[in-house]
């Protein structure tokens, strides 16, 4: 395989000149709140919290290990284990994205199997939880939302070197941007488990639901919400907002549904919502055949990201009920991710 071929004395001297970068801490508050439901006469106790601490698995990470006129050095540096990962999945970091469009490669730098030519451009996402990236391709779909088609999730092998560019590197590679030194992302590999993929991080049920709502904002499709892109910019190429009262079946309280076609169990739900835009209040509700049924209410929200506990729980249908918006916009409720395990 290739990743275990023996480092050439110039990589070990790269890794002695690069910097090394503290393990990230969780990125998430731990405070949590329990609150009190009554369902069908019995009483439900449930716990909401903003972050999780559960350890779910390792993925590996890389880091910028130089820059130069306009072009970045990224690659595993002291602290990366290509081989089982180094970072916890519970984290929230960018992923690295490459856009390979055989762009010439820069004067002055040596090129050779630890130190590849990329062929294109790199960015980072916004801090994502390794734990919700279930797939490459949903990597990949991360990245090309975020910067257009072409762009993916880099990989440890995408680097090149020699005629033309055709034999493949590992490690590091380069790349045109800019990235700020000491910053840890996500990275692929294909041929190691050590992807947040690879974790023991459960299944989103939401992935293959199908999704609905009472009124939709023009422009602000409810299928943003399980897109599986847990994305919390603003505007409707990342989440699902009510009509508002521009709508006369606009205004709150409102709902965003999710389908899983046949009878499912939970007992987690994760809601994102948008920067600077957190719903403030909100119930999640299942259908119990008859009547809606609340198994976590929500109340003074501020976190962007917040996951609600609740005793195990079998439905085909979840909501999430949006009773009060953020104090800058409070009738409306933006969903951009709705999680379900």
């Amino acid at each position: 395989m290739r990743l275990l071929t023996r480092r050439s004395t110039q990589f070990l001297m790269l890794l002695i000149l690069a910097i090394l970068v503290a393990h990230p801490a969780a990125s998430a508050s731990t405070s949590a709140r329990a609150a009190q439901t009554t369902t069908s006469g019995s009483v439900v106790k449930t716990t909401t919290t903003s972050a999780s601490t559960d350890d779910l698995g390792m993925a590996m990470t890389w880091t910028v290990l130089g820059q130069q006129n306009g072009y970045v050095h990224v690659g595993s540096d002291g602290f990366t284990n290509a081989y089982s990962g180094d970072t916890s999945v519970n984290q929230f970091l960018p992923v690295l994205c490459l856009l390979i469009d055989n762009r010439p490669a820069p004067t002055g730098i040596s090129f050779d199997f630890y130190n590849g030519w990329g062929r294109g451009a790199v960015q980072l996402t916004l801090p994502v939880r390794g734990s919700t990236l279930a797939s490459k391709q949903q990597a990949d779909r991360l990245c090309a939302n975020a910067f257009g088609t072409g762009w993916h999730m880099a990989e440890f092998h995408e680097g090149r070197y020699g005629s033309n560019f055709s034999a493949a590197s590992a490690w590091s590679f380069w790349g045109t941007g800019f990235i700020p030194r000491g910053t840890r992302f996500w990275t692929a590999i294909n041929d190691q488990p050590a992807n947040p993929w690879n974790s023991a991080a459960p299944v989103n049920l939401a992935c293959s639901a199908v999704a609905s709502a009472y009124t939709t904002y023009p422009g602000y499709s409810a299928a943003r919400v399980n897109d599986c892109v847990p994305d919390t910019r603003l505007g409707g190429a990342y989440s699902w907002t009510n009509a508002g009262s521009s709508a006369s079946n606009g205004i709150l309280p409102q709902w965003v549904q999710l389908d899983f076609g046949i009878v499912q169990s939970f007992s987690k739900v994760v809601v994102y919502t948008t920067q600077g835009y957190p719903i403030k209040d909100y119930d999640i509700q299942v259908w119990n055949n008859t009547t809606w049924v609340t198994v976590a209410a929500v109340r003074g929200n501020t976190s962007t990201v917040r996951e609600s506990f609740f005793l195990p729980t079998s439905a085909r249908l979840i909501r999430i009920l949006g009773i009060w918006g953020p104090d800058n916009q409070p009738g409306y409720v933006r969903v951009n991710e709705f999680e379900v395990y």
